[in-house]
């Protein structure tokens, strides 16, 4: 997730964060770079529109 900067004074770049807050009409992106398979999970943490279906699971193979 890219916003912000570092939190420890030491690392350099952007730095991660479970949350994009963004404003209303604000866009932003995330990347994501899995380090081994498996199935991760995403989901909009406004509960209302996870229920209608705003979250999802990225499957990651070794292929």
């Amino acid at each position: 997730v890219y916003r912000g900067t570092s939190t420890d004074g030491v690392t350099e770049g952007t730095t991660g964060s479970q949350v994009l807050s963004l404003e209303a009409a604000e866009g932003g992106f995330v990347e994501f770079v899995p380090t081994e398979a498996g199935s991760y999970a995403f989901v909009n943490h406004q509960m209302s529109l996870a229920e209608k279906g705003a979250h999802g699971t990225i499957v990651v193979t070794d292929e």
